[in-house]
């Protein structure tokens, strides 16, 4: 075995989806036929664009690429002529993650490539998947090709991933340009914000400002000293005069509104990787009931 080198590469793994069924509906010699075709399309594209197919394993490629720019163009051919040209409807998922990645004998491996594998896994049929680290790579041009998903948990990893989709139909492409100019509207006639109170601090949370990170860790914007928080615990957001409150912890997240006359004040919630859209004001608390006159609760109001 020669010595093993570390490179800057992107790992790109394309999956036919939908395998199975085709064997089921076709029969093996005619559905294998199909899929071959398929992987030897996109073969060519990955080559075509500069990739270097490291290996075909059953139904899945894995390719890297030197130029993070390049993975995300052949991506985006690849699944816009099998979209043209596919009378079977037979559909691919792509994910692709870049960074410094260990090589021997013409093979990566590690971190980078286990990383792809998770994305490639999270991508359904027609879908490319890529993840925020990947988004540092990529040029400003194909940076607006790319609409946030959500933040996900991979195997493995103890911290979430901000997931993102590249937009490699024109028309998704063009709703997300005129979406982010109207958006650019509604945030100048929008001031509403909503405040956070926890213990001696306060922050303001609006439209400009973005999501604020609440939890247990270092890293977030608002660090809660609970026990029962989660590192990474929830994330808080203000969007058309509503609070938005997305739970992605171990334990949950406790929510009660105060009586009023909305319709959702007097309410006792618990959020568990769910997401709460309200105009009501109130207290929160991360991974524990609510107790009146606890240390650790999160207050909430419009300001």
């Amino acid at each position: 075995m020669t010595e093993s080198q570390v490179l800057d590469l992107t790992i790109f793994f394309g999956d036919v989806a939908g395998s199975v069924e085709l064997y089921d509906a076709m029969g093996d010699e005619r559905a294998h036929a199909l899929i071959l075709s398929c992987l030897n399309q996109m073969t060519s594209t990955i080559e075509r664009f500069g990739g270097r197919v490291v290996e075909v394993i059953g139904d899945e490629v894995m390719a890297e690429f030197t130029d993070t720019n390049y993975a995300l163009e052949a991506a985006c051919e690849v699944q816009h002529n099998l979209a043209v040209t596919n009378e079977h409807q037979l559909g691919v998922r792509i994910g692709f993650h870049s960074g410094q990645t260990a090589v021997a004998d013409g093979h990566p491996y590690g971190d980078t490539v286990n990383i792809a594998a998770r994305m490639v896994n999270l991508a359904k049929s027609g879908q490319v998947l890529i993840n925020h680290q990947t988004v540092e790579y990529l040029s400003e041009e194909n940076q607006q090709r790319l609409r946030f998903m959500d933040r996900m948990f991979l195997k493995g990893k103890k911290e979430p991933y901000m997931v993102h989709e590249v937009l490699w139909e024109e028309s998704d492409r063009t709703m997300v340009v005129t979406s982010k100019a109207e958006g650019n509207v509604n945030r100048r006639r929008n001031e509403t914000s909503i405040c956070l109170s926890y213990r001696d601090r306060e922050i303001l949370v609006n439209e400009a400002s973005g999501e604020l990170v609440i939890g247990r860790g270092k890293q977030c914007g608002l660090i809660i000293h609970a026990e029962a928080a989660s590192r990474i615990h929830a994330t808080v957001n203000c969007r058309n005069g509503k609070i938005i409150i997305k739970d992605q912890s171990t334990n949950g997240t406790f929510v009660r509104t105060l009586d009023g006359k909305r319709s959702a004040d007097g309410l006792d919630i618990f959020l568990h990787h769910e997401e709460w859209i309200s105009d009501a004001i109130g207290v929160l608390s991360l991974g524990e009931a609510i107790v009146e006159g606890a240390t650790d609760l999160v207050h909430f109001r419009f300001s």
